[in-house]
């Protein structure tokens, strides 16, 4: 199926945002930290209805799926957009990614069935609720993206 680690501790959550950061247990034999990291949009990227989304998803603890859609739409004032990529039950929390820049722009939150589309949240909206409520966490999440080399 694929390497599993486990959580060492819950870092942050904001039931507000409906996001939270888990650290995961180190395994000697298999360091999370051979895998690097995403690339995080930390301002908000330009999108259009030709902005085309990558969402990596393990539905239900399955085997990893990856669902390609476009961006439809930001609601006014907040920091959630739509966006039309099919994805599973299970998959809330997966990194949203833009295509053309393979940054890391939302996670994704579910379906909202008023507007018949999946809904997403800006990671960027996330970034700024980690400055002020977690600064520690977020100046180190901001070190490993300016030493990350692709």
């Amino acid at each position: 199926m694929g390497e599993e680690y486990g959580i060492s501790r819950l870092e942050h959550r904001n039931e507000e945002l409906d996001y939270a950061i888990l650290r995961l247990k180190e395994r000697p034999s298999l360091s999370a930290s051979q895998w690097g990291y995403l690339r995080l949009a930390r301002n908000d990227e330009p999108m259009t209805t030709q902005t085309s989304l990558i969402i990596f998803q393990h539905p239900l603890g399955k085997n990893n799926e990856y669902a390609i859609g476009n961006f439809v739409q930001k609601e006014a004032q907040t920091n959630i957009f739509y966006h039309d990529a099919v994805t599973h039950q299970g998959s809330s929390g997966a990194p949203i990614i833009n295509k053309g820049t393979l940054n890391v722009i939302g996670i994704h939150q579910g379906e909202n069935q008023d507007q018949k589309l999946r809904q997403g949240r800006l990671i960027s909206s996330i970034l700024d609720d980690l400055k002020i409520h977690k600064p520690d966490l977020y100046e180190k999440i901001i070190d490993s993206q300016n030493n990350w080399r692709s």
